[in-house]
């Protein structure tokens, strides 16, 4: 079976990365999978170790549109352009992607799988996206529009199940994402210290202003902390970001594009991971759960649905800030209550593997063209 999977950029991001590592899962049982992405991106780097794994090609690409007024007419001039092969299944990854799969359906009656994991936005940078900002009625019906000719939509969460079927009236189903990088440290593997250092994983852009400001806050707080911050950058935006920590340059580090090699070394040694925003799953909460690193973050991310019930330790409410602050004091002087709690996650987001996610993922395949 041919399978083609659309995707925004092949960046560092979450959404790129499940595209991506979904691809290289599905062509190892067998599937021939060809990754498109949307247009080539000449300011957001290239994720180049996944990117490398996968045979791909550019919706629209262009040598010489390379300033930031050439690639805002790139990510205009991609929304004429259809797939130049014919696949027997498209596997979309965001709302621009099912808007490229809704076409070939009507050209070519090519059916789609719809990976959706934020109704009602539109997160692809291109016209569309400033019609769906300024037109709530538009937005809903092409989003609609555009999902419920899907032969399935698969969603990250629960949360986010419940959140499309109220905005669309559409029904989906759940599909825990994962990376290559949870599974990878057997039980006897982890580490048996931990650096003072705390972590954080996260793209370098203004947009998440929130989650800095309450970062800034925790470093400010904590007596002595260090925290590495580790990211992928977004042209100057990323300038915004690093100016809010310039008043503790000595106690927060920078990392920027952080190579898969680096994850691991970091997810290892660093004393928790600390993450106080709401995220739709937080993929990066997995990783590090499933390397023992203490995992600091809000109930009402998808990502917490796997440890409800079971170990909720390291969770907090969206409004408790400061419990997440005084669980990171707590573990910035004790080592071994960083490990034991860096076990206890490691028990359950050991189990979500890439390989548990694509055999679901290809289930699911199967299922749909029934």
């Amino acid at each position: 079976m041919k399978v083609g999977i659309i995707a925004g950029t092949p960046s560092f991001g979450g959404i790129s990365r499940t595209a991506m590592e979904a691809a290289s899962g599905l062509t190892r049982l067998g599937f021939d999978v060809n990754v498109i992405f949307l247009v080539k991106s000449h300011s957001i780097p290239v994720h180049e170790e996944l990117y490398s794994a996968v045979s791909h090609t550019y919706l629209y690409e262009s040598k010489y549109l390379t300033s930031t007024a050439g690639e805002a007419l790139s990510r205009a001039l991609y929304l004429t352009r259809s797939p130049k092969e014919s696949y027997d299944l498209l596997i979309t990854y965001q709302l621009a992607a099912a808007r490229v799969a809704f076409q070939v359906w009507k050209e070519k009656r090519c059916p789609y799988v719809c990976v959706h994991h934020d109704p009602g936005t539109y997160q692809f940078t291109d016209p569309l996206q400033i019609l769906f900002r300024h037109s709530d009625y538009l937005a809903k019906k092409y989003e609609s529009t555009w999902l419920s000719n899907a032969a399935l939509i698969v969603t990250n969460s629960k949360r986010n199940r419940e959140r499309l079927k109220s905005h669309t009236g559409l029904e989906s189903t759940v599909l825990y994402p994962s990376s290559s990088l949870v599974g990878q440290l057997s039980k006897d593997g982890l580490p048996c210290t931990r650096d003072q250092t705390f972590l954080t994983v996260h793209r370098l852009e203004e947009e998440y202003e929130g989650l800095y400001s309450a970062l800034v806050r925790v470093v400010e707080n904590v007596n002595k902390m260090k925290l590495l911050i580790a990211g992928s950058t977004v042209a100057r935006r990323t300038e915004r970001v690093t100016q809010m920590f310039d008043h503790l340059a000595s106690q927060v580090t920078i990392m920027r594009n952080p190579s898969d090699h680096d994850l691991r070394q970091l997810y290892c040694a660093s004393r928790g991971l600390l993450h106080p925003d709401v995220e739709n799953f937080d993929l990066t909460a997995l990783e590090a759960a499933s390397f023992g690193c203490p995992v600091l973050t809000y109930k009402q991310s998808g990502v917490f649905e796997l440890f409800e019930g079971k170990y909720e330790q390291g969770f907090f409410d969206r409004t408790d800030l400061d419990g997440l602050l005084l669980m990171a004091e707590s573990l910035q002087y004790d080592q071994k209550k960083a490990i034991n709690m860096g076990k206890k996650q490691y028990e359950i987001a050991s189990l979500f593997t890439l390989e548990r996610h694509v055999n679901e993922l290809a289930g699911l395949i199967d299922a749909s063209l029934a």
